[in-house]
């Protein structure tokens, strides 16, 4: 009965995915004649990043709406910008289903070597695969380090995950730690679903280079969204179905895995670490929007009756869901956290408390990643990713001491006019260690400036003005 409830949500959750792909107005045919007529540089296919600094980045364009952008500043310095989209994975097109994309769904993370990883993924189910991909800023050169489809064995059984979606974590000994994540489309059968067992655990070192599958933690279950705790080794996920797992990858061990009690609907995009107490954080599912906690410390969930802040702008009187958090807390012991429709507050983990402070633009914007700088001093992010009329992908600074933002770069354009690239939405970006450089993913295309579509990711890194930042 159980097994037939997972098979029932699954492919609900597939059919849902099939309805979005369903939008794209061309073939893969004419996918490849537009890759070959907006490569104006004949960058694609490159491991190497390409390197920019245009006065037209830190220019506010002609046909901006002022009022759109709001009481903004702009950097004085431009930026030096490094780009390059992501290649190597195969097949490069998909002519039997004239769907699927390569894509960016998870958080690009920073290693104790200095270098990046992220992951892509094409979206499919059947014959559905993901890599892990490494940057080396010394060499400015990026490239695959897994496969998972081959490390899984996905290739063999023809049905694998299309996605890796959280947070991919790296412990201080260099162990890299993820979850995959089976969100196929544009089509998925019962036959499809029932070869499906599970999504999988995956480690790699990133000293050694070795790769391990560890396995399918939860039979048919897939995680959206999942976060590591550095410090205790606590790998915490929140499953489509409302699954939460949590992996213990210093004793490689489960030390949970299951529904949480009490009617608790944990939402699926959201697992927010408290580093300070180990206790991860989301909110519910549905409405009224209430703060939930787990500690895997003693296997605790709770339901706080404090419900989350409502937004501002276009949403105001309602609350919407966490959809972006810095990684730590700020010197007065809050955690910065950003809505779905991109209301900026602070959050108090100790008693439970927030507080509204601002938009993270003028209005609405879609923002799943913020970066805090070392000194707490700033957060950056990208706004305006998707879901808004304007194409202009700013790239931005927030002074959390003035509650300023400035705008560090307008990208859109440059890289369009540039590369033929149209610039998509971002789902993964991190501020290095040290502060100066903002390492972004974007999922975009090569195609006409008027369509709007996602199937080649790029790299995007911006190294910051001192100016700017000091």
């Amino acid at each position: 009965m159980i097994r037939m409830l997972y098979i029932l949500i699954a492919l609900n959750h597939a059919a849902q995915g099939d309805a979005r792909a369903q939008d794209r107005p061309f073939s893969e045919e004419q996918r490849r004649v537009w890759n070959r007529q907006y490569d104006r540089q004949m960058i694609r296919g490159k491991n190497t990043t390409v390197t920019d600094e245009a006065l037209l980045f830190v220019t506010v364009p002609e046909d901006m709406d002022l009022g759109w952008m709001g009481d903004v500043d702009v950097a004085e310095t431009p930026p030096e910008i490094e780009f390059m989209p992501v290649s190597g994975m195969t097949p490069e097109y998909f002519p039997r289903d004239e769907i699927g994309y390569w894509s960016n769904f998870g958080d690009i993370t920073e290693g104790p070597n200095g270098r990046f990883y992220f992951a892509i993924g094409d979206h499919r189910g059947r014959d559905g695969n993901a890599y892990i991909y490494e940057y080396d800023p010394a060499k400015r050169m990026i490239g695959p380090v897994v496969d998972c489809g081959r490390l899984c064995g996905w290739d063999t059984s023809g049905v694998g995950d299309g996605k890796i979606h959280g947070k991919l974590g790296i412990m201080p000994d260099g162990q890299l730690w993820g979850l995959t994540y089976w969100d196929p489309m544009p089509w998925v059968t019962e036959e499809d679903e029932r070869a499906w067992p599970g999504s999988h655990l995956v480690r790699y070192d990133t000293f050694s280079r070795e790769a391990e599958d560890m396995g399918i933690p939860m039979i048919k279950a897939g995680w959206p969204y999942f976060s590591l705790d550095t410090e205790r080794g606590n790998l915490c996920a929140i499953g489509f179905n409302g699954e939460v797992l949590n992996y213990n990858v210093k004793k490689r061990e489960i030390t949970f895995a299951g529904f949480p009690p009490d009617n608790i609907h944990w939402y699926i995009r959201c697992m927010m670490l408290d580093p300070t107490t180990g206790v991860f954080w989301s909110c519910t599912k549905d409405a009224p929007i209430r703060f939930i906690s787990f500690d895997p410390a003693t296997n605790e969930f709770r339901l706080h009756d404090e419900t989350l802040p409502e937004d501002l702008g276009r949403n105001a009187g309602k609350a919407s869901h966490i959809r972006a958090h810095t990684e730590r807390r700020s010197q007065d012991g809050s955690i910065w956290v950003v809505s779905e429709y991109g209301t900026l507050y602070r959050f108090w983990p100790d008693d439970v408390r927030a507080e509204v402070v601002t938009h993270l633009w003028s209005d609405y914007t879609y923002t799943p990643r913020i970066s805090m700088s070392p000194d707490g001093k700033y957060l950056y992010y990208v706004a305006n990713t998707k879901r808004t009329e304007y194409r202009y992908k700013p790239i931005m600074q927030y002074n959390t001491s003035t509650n300023r933002r400035k705008v560090l770069a307008f990208v859109a354009d440059y890289y369009w006019d540039s590369y033929g690239y149209r610039l998509g939405s971002v789902h993964g970006s991190t501020l290095s260690h040290s502060g100066d450089t903002f390492a972004i993913m974007f999922n975009g295309a090569y195609l006409p400036r008027d369509i709007e579509w996602q199937d080649t990711p790029a790299l995007m890194v911006v190294h910051i003005p001192e100016e700017e930042w000091k």
